[in-house]
Formats: structure tokens, C-alpha cells, sequence
């Protein structure tokens, strides 16, 4: 019994270690459409949001509508810039399409080489993705995301943003939000925190159980 909970208290101590000051930051480059490599880190200093689509995505194109919204409201505090995620199918050209399509005033780019893809895995498109200042992960959304919804999100991390008036709930906004829970568990920095307690309470019923007898 003093084996099994010297083994689970070191586990503890080592997921306690991995876990302080545990962050995950956006880095690498990408291909701007005018077939320009530049870098993730020339975005830190301010708010990026990074909206992850791809040019066959049609519910993708809904999300730059609200996003127009968002950049029209947020443009001086923080970064848009909507990435191809697909480095399969898309190229520059198809990329610039969609930038002219909708004539978006904010930066279009395509992940070639994956190296966004290959930290913040993208199953479902599209997907936002907010940074702060620092390039440092802050939250993200799965699916069609409606401004108000961003824009609080924004607000929480600079309050200069102006939010709009609270909106009644739709339907997809509340699967949005479910779609969101579902994703938190694939994200690496809530894993080792749920193994965490997991441990912590297996832990402390050992110790109750041991006590007692």
C-alpha cells in the first residue's frame, strides 16, 4: 500500500510540473497569397485570430461574413488572418480567391508546410483559434461562430473591444458551444490537468480507505 501511493504521489508531482506555466504558442510560417513566406511570430504584440478554413469549405464562408463584422468592430486591437489549413488540395491561387470572393480586408494565408496544423490539429472547419499578445493560446471555437460571441471573448482580453447587446441563444450557437466541450479534451494543455485530479482522487480515497481501517 506505501508502494502504490509513493508511486501515485510522484505521478502527481510530475503532471504538477509539466502542468505550471504550461502554454502552447503559435510559430512557423506560412504562405501569404502573395506567395510570401511570413512568420506567426510577426503577429505577436496584438490579438490574433486565426480563422482555420480551406476552399472547399462552404460553411467556411458564412464564418467570414460574421468575421466581417468582428474586423469592422475589433480592427484596431487585434489581427485576422483566415489559414488554409488543407496543404493537400489548396494552393496560393485558390487561397486568393476566396480573399477576392469576398473582398475581406483582413490577411489570407495557406499552411503549406503544416506547421500550424501540426500543433492545433484542425478536425472540423471552420475553426477559430485566439492568441494573445504573447502568441500564446487562448481559447477556441469549432464550427460557424457568430460575432457576439467572438467579440466577448475579445473583450475579456482587451477590454477596449466594444461588445454588442446580448443576443438570444440560437441553436447553433448552443452547438457551437457543445462542439467546444467536445474539443477541450483533444487540446494538450486540459489533458494532463484532468489526469491530474483523476490521480488526486484515486489518491485521496487510498488514503481515507487506509486511515479507516
Amino acid at each position: 500500500m506505501r508502494t502504490s501511493k509513493a508511486l501515485l504521489f510522484s505521478i502527481l508531482v510530475i503532471l504538477l510540473s509539466l502542468t505550471h506555466g504550461y502554454t502552447i504558442k503559435v510559430s512557423g510560417i506560412y504562405k501569404g497569397i502573395d506567395d510570401i513566406d511570413r512568420s506567426f511570430d510577426s503577429k505577436y504584440g496584438r490579438l490574433l485570430l486565426i480563422d482555420a478554413t480551406a476552399s472547399w469549405c462552404p460553411s467556411c464562408d458564412q464564418q467570414l461574413i460574421y468575421l466581417k463584422d468582428v474586423y469592422d468592430i475589433a480592427s484596431s486591437q487585434i489581427s485576422i488572418l483566415t489559414l488554409s489549413v488543407d496543404y493537400e488540395n489548396d494552393n496560393v491561387e485558390k487561397v486568393k480567391e476566396i480573399q477576392l470572393r469576398f473582398n475581406s480586408p483582413w490577411e489570407f494565408g495557406w499552411d503549406y508546410q503544416r506547421d500550424f496544423q501540426k500543433v492545433f490539429t484542425v478536425n472540423t472547419l471552420p475553426s477559430l483559434f485566439l492568441f494573445d499578445e504573447q502568441g500564446e493560446y487562448v481559447q477556441m471555437w469549432v464550427g460557424v461562430t457568430e460575432p457576439d460571441v467572438i467579440l466577448k471573448a475579445l473583450n475579456a482580453e482587451n477590454s477596449e473591444i466594444p461588445v454588442p447587446a446580448a443576443s438570444s441563444s440560437t441553436s447553433e450557437e448552443r452547438e457551437n458551444q457543445q462542439s467546444l466541450i467536445g474539443s477541450v479534451f483533444s487540446n494538450p494543455i486540459v489533458l494532463p490537468v484532468v489526469s491530474m485530479v483523476a490521480i488526486m482522487v484515486v489518491y485521496l480515497k487510498m488514503t481515507s480507505k487506509t486511515s479507516s481501517e
